[in-house]
């Protein structure tokens, strides 16, 4: 009885628990201290309160322009970090500008049309917990920017997996 209890209590903490992002700096004066998401082999924060349902715009990369067409209408800004050949792995992976294992974009959504900032470097320290991913960031955006701290988000299930 005991253990059903304690089962069921933990379940119910777990349930309600709230995403944590900390992050601190800003790239082109932007923050992205809102919404945050991950799954398959991306991770992204936004500066909005974007829901897992509305990051359907995410792509694996963004070509070589400073700027593209997202699948969206929505104006907001967001960094993405994306795993170039697995889904989001467990420790400590670097960041770099094009090369695997991952990359990491800054967009600036105006409508839908988006200003693409590519990091110049940085890591991405991450573990699973069941649902969740906990971790440490630090991307470095050349004389853009900087965002670097750290965070507790749930997947998403929008974000697909690079498999599927």
């Amino acid at each position: 009885m005991r253990l059903a209890y304690i089962t069921i209590i933990t379940a119910l903490m777990t349930a309600c628990s709230e995403p944590i992002v900390d992050l601190e700096g800003s790239v082109n004066g932007e923050t992205v201290t809102g919404a945050a998401h991950w799954g398959g082999p991306h991770i992204v924060f936004t500066n909005s309160d974007m829901g897992c349902q509305e990051v359907d715009w995410v792509e694996t990369s963004y070509g070589v322009s400073d700027t593209v067409a997202l699948r969206t209408s929505e104006s907001f800004a967001a960094m993405q970090i994306t795993f170039r050949s697995s889904d989001v792995v467990e420790g400590e992976t670097p960041i770099t500008a094009t090369a695997p294992p991952a990359n990491s974009w800054f967009l600036e959504s105006d409508d839908g049309e988006a200003l693409i900032t590519t990091a110049t470097g940085g890591s991405v320290d991450v573990e699973f917990d069941g649902e969740w991913l906990i971790g440490d960031v630090d991307v470095d955006f050349g004389a853009s920017g900087q965002i670097s701290g750290s965070f507790e988000i749930q997947s998403c299930v929008n974000l697909k997996s690079i498999e599927q």
